[in-house]
């Protein structure tokens, strides 16, 4: 992919390549631990390497990237640990979302349950890609419903590595979507309930992959 627009201006033509490098990391294109290649990169999208090479000063930045000194730039992959750690602090600032947004009076949760049923529609059509679309947008609709500058701020932070290390909307799951779809609709129910113990004990299992949804109090 070229761009053709010369008097588009250094600052510009960056922010396109780091989109487009950025997407490649978040939809898998570009695996964990796979090597990014200035030069390659550059070929391939027709530009210079000066605006690859913000690019991927960026992405490290936040994460996405580790460069080492004389072997060049990966996509970051976490180890089994680090892992696990992501996964259990998704879960814990699921949790406190959830439990916030139950305590809030006249929160509106159209906008997730609309999100949820189309979870639903796309998993009977068996439509992956759009299923982690949507599982990713639930979750950051979820903690953005919490109405926390701070939770947003800290969902922010984490959520490219989340996504890129497929803790969330992993493209790899073979397990039941149908399934996995009805149980964000749960979600959305449980927070509607008003129970925080309840709603936040449900969005931490949900989080961790571990267990059954606790019961209505």
């Amino acid at each position: 992919m070229a761009f053709e627009d010369a008097s588009v201006t250094q600052e510009l033509l960056s922010d396109k390549v780091y989109g487009l490098v950025r997407k490649g990391i978040l939809d898998g294109s570009q695996a964990p631990g796979s090597r990014l290649v200035e030069s390659e990169i550059a070929r391939t999208l027709g530009v210079s390497q000066a605006p690859v090479r913000d690019a991927i000063k960026r992405l490290a930045h936040e994460g996405m990237v580790i460069s080492l000194p004389r072997r060049g730039n990966y996509v970051t992959e976490l180890s089994p640990e680090e892992f696990t750690i992501g996964r259990e602090l998704r879960a814990a600032v699921e949790q406190i979302g959830a439990e916030t947004v139950t305590r809030l009076s006249g929160v509106d949760s159209s906008r997730l349950r609309m999100v949820a049923e189309q979870m639903v529609v796309a998993a009977a059509a068996d439509d992956r890609a759009e299923l982690r679309l949507l599982d990713m947008q639930f979750h950051r609709t979820a903690i953005e419903l919490a109405d926390s500058p701070l939770l947003v701020r800290v969902w922010s932070i984490m959520e490219p590595s989340l996504i890129s290390q497929h803790v969330i909307g992993d493209p790899a799951f073979s397990g039941d979507w149908d399934a996995v779809a009805r149980d964000h609709v749960r979600l959305v129910d449980l927070l509607d309930a008003g129970d925080a113990a309840v709603a936040g004990q449900a969005f931490f299992v949900h989080a961790v992959g571990q267990g059954e949804f606790p019961a209505r109090s």
